[in-house]
């Protein structure tokens, strides 16, 4: 039954290259629900989420002669809504955090499992941050909160932008490292909080 599925999806993405509507409708029904889900997982707003959804489909349409996909275009669609709703939050909330965090939201499931609220998450990551050492702490607040590049850190701090590169790779390595520790624990903690039960 998947073989057949991905074949039908497959002759539905080869139709709508060639610009069928009747293709782009049942790709549409296809996957309208689960991008729908998704974005609202993020944005909390009904409005919000049916703007993105709405645009994915739009850049689908106007993209479609430009659309190489072999198996499945799940991938391209939701890469399209997650640009869509980091760009959304990011106006909405002003918030660095907002990329890490849909991509950590990810990494644990956006359709069957909880997600993490914003506050705690970034809460964590600046626990995270707080236990880099003071020149790796200011380097990565400089490059990811203040949005400075490199060559503007190494100038502020009077270091090499060598030096500056090495030590964002390595104190972001860190904190990704500090929150993939903080994972199980923590999702545990969301769900008691919540008084959700585990399926499993």
């Amino acid at each position: 039954m998947a073989e057949e599925g991905t074949h039908n999806e497959s002759k539905l993405i080869a139709s709508l290259r060639s610009g069928s509507v009747h293709a782009f409708d049942a790709l549409y029904d296809m996957y309208y629900r689960r991008i729908y889900g998704y974005c609202l997982n993020f944005t909390k707003s009904q409005k919000d989420t049916e703007d993105i959804v709405q645009e994915v489909f739009i850049k689908l349409w106007l993209n479609r002669k430009s659309i190489y996909v072999d198996e499945s275009i799940s991938n391209y669609l939701f890469s399209i809504a997650k640009n869509k709703l980091i760009s959304i939050l990011r106006t909405n909330i002003g918030s660095p955090h907002y990329e890490d965090y849909i991509d950590y939201c990810e990494t644990i499931g956006t359709e069957d499992e909880s997600l993490l609220e914003y506050k705690e998450f970034a809460d964590m990551v600046e626990r995270g941050i707080s236990k880099l050492p003071p020149m790796q702490q200011r380097i990565v607040r400089l490059s990811k909160f203040a949005y400075m590049s490199n060559k503007e850190i190494a100038h502020l701090c009077n270091i090499t932008e060598q030096i500056v590169k090495n030590q964002l790779v390595s104190g972001l390595k860190r904190i990704r490292s500090y929150l993939d520790s903080q994972d199980a624990c923590f999702i545990l903690i969301i769900i008691l909080a919540c008084g959700l039960t585990s399926s499993t």
